[in-house]
C-alpha cells in the first residue's frame, strides 16, 4: 500500500512574514547604530597617525628634553596621585566642603586614571637657533587620545579671535595666536612653536622622519623618565644659573667651565617623594674636568642649602672619568615643597 504524500505546511500570513522582515530590518539597524556608535567612539578618542617625537630636533639643536611614556611609570603615578590629594586638601581649606574619605579616595583614583589619559606616550623638545642663533623652544608630543575633539574646540575658539590665522602647510593647519606662539595637529602629534622661524621646519622634519629613529648619541645612557643634553653654551649659562650663588661665585679671570663640550642628564621618579637625577659635563679634555670638579661640587652643596627651606633634601656623589665630571643626586621632599608652593600661593591670593 503506498504510503499517502505529506499534508503540504500551512502557508505563513503576511502578518507573519511582515514581523520577521521587520524583526531583521530592526537588527540590522541597531547593528548598523551599534557600529556607527563605536566608530564615532573611536573617531573622538583616537589620537590617529603618531610621527617620531625626536625628529623635531634638528642637527644644530642647542639643546634637548625628552620625556617618555609617565603613564606606566610607578613612580610618577604615585607622584600624581599625591599631588592631586594635596590640590584637594588646599581646597577644602579655603572653604570646600570635606567629603567623606571613601569619596576621596574614589576621586583620586578617578583622577590618576583621567591624568593618565591626557600624558603623552612620548613628548621631546628642542631648543633651536632662529637667524641670530638664538635658542627658540618647538616642542612635539604624541597625545595619548581626543585629539580631534581638541583640535575643533581650539580652531572653532580661534574664529571669534581676529589676531588669530591659520595657515596651511605640508597637509595640515598651522595654528598662529597673533603673537610668536603657534601650534599644528599633526595627527596624533602635537607641534608648539613659540617662534614663527622654527615651527615651518619642525614640522618638515617630522613629516620626513622615519619611524624607527635612530638613539641619539649624545642622549645619557639609560632609561629615565626625563632626559635631555645641552650644548656648550647653553649648558654652561644653565649650570652658572643654577650654581652660582652670592655665597659661591667665581672669578671671571678664571671661569671655572672652560672647555665644557656639553651636558646630559636624566631625571627617574621613583616614588611620591623621591627622585633620582644624574648629571654628567663633558669637556674637551680630562685637565679641563678636573679643574671643574671643586666648582661643581661647591655649587651643587650650595644649591642643596638653598633648597632646604622648599622642603626639598638632597644628597649628592660627584667623580671624574676622564674629560667627564658625574654627578649623581638623590633628591627627597618632593610632596613637601609642593604643599609649600600651594600653602606660598594660598599666601598670595589672601593679600
Amino acid at each position: 500500500m503506498t504510503p499517502l504524500p505529506p499534508a503540504p505546511a500551512p502557508a505563513r500570513p503576511l502578518w507573519g512574514r511582515l514581523l520577521i522582515g521587520c524583526a531583521v530590518v530592526g537588527g540590522l539597524a541597531i547593528l548598523g547604530g551599534i557600529a556607527a556608535f563605536l566608530f564615532g567612539l573611536y573617531w573622538l578618542t583616537s589620537a590617529g597617525r603618531h610621527y617620531p617625537t625626536a625628529a623635531v630636533a634638528s642637527p644644530q639643536s642647542q639643546g634637548v628634553v625628552r620625556v617618555g611614556d609617565l603613564a606606566g611609570d610607578a613612580g610618577t603615578r604615585a607622584l600624581l596621585a599625591r599631588l592631586f590629594a594635596r590640590v584637594q586638601e588646599a581646597g577644602e581649606r579655603e572653604g570646600q566642603p570635606r567629603m567623606p574619605e571613601w569619596f576621596r579616595n574614589l576621586q583620586a583614583y578617578q583622577a590618576r586614571q583621567g591624568i593618565s589619559q591626557w600624558l603623552p606616550r612620548e613628548a621631546t623638545m628642542s631648543m633651536e637657533p632662529d637667524a641670530e642663533g638664538a635658542p627658540r623652544i618647538v616642542l612635539a608630543a604624541n597625545m595619548r587620545g581626543f585629539v580631534r575633539p581638541i583640535r575643533m574646540a581650539i580652531t572653532q575658539a580661534m574664529k571669534g579671535d581676529k589676531k588669530s590665522t591659520v595657515t596651511p602647510h605640508g597637509g595640515h593647519e598651522v595654528l598662529n595666536f597673533g603673537s610668536e606662539t603657534s601650534l599644528c595637529f599633526m595627527d596624533g602629534t602635537l607641534v608648539v612653536s613659540y617662534h614663527p622661524a622654527v615651527m615651518t621646519p619642525a614640522l618638515d622634519r617630522l613629516a620626513v622622519a622615519s619611524p624607527s629613529p635612530a638613539a641619539d648619541a649624545r642622549a645619557l645612557p639609560g632609561r629615565w623618565d626625563v632626559s635631555g643634553w645641552l650644548d656648550g653654551e647653553t649648558g654652561a649659562g644653565v649650570l652658572i644659573g643654577l650654581l652660582a650663588s652670592s655665597e659661591h661665585g667665581f672669578s671671571s679671570e678664571d671661569p671655572p667651565l672652560t672647555g665644557l663640550r656639553d651636558v646630559r642628564f636624566g631625571i627617574d621618579i621613583k616614588s611620591e617623594d623621591d627622585a633620582h637625577v644624574t648629571t654628567e659635563v663633558a669637556f674637551d679634555d680630562a685637565a679641563s674636568a678636573s679643574h671643574a670638579q671643586p666648582w661643581l661640587a661647591r655649587g651643587v652643596a650650595d644649591l642643596r642649602e638653598r633648597m632646604r627651606p622648599s622642603g626639598l633634601s638632597a644628597t649628592s656623589t660627584d667623580t671624574v672619568d676622564g674629560d667627564r665630571v658625574r654627578v649623581e643626586l638623590e633628591l627627597s621632599g618632593l610632596e613637601t615643597a609642593f604643599v609649600q608652593l600651594l600653602k606660598a600661593q594660598e599666601r598670595g591670593r589672601e593679600r
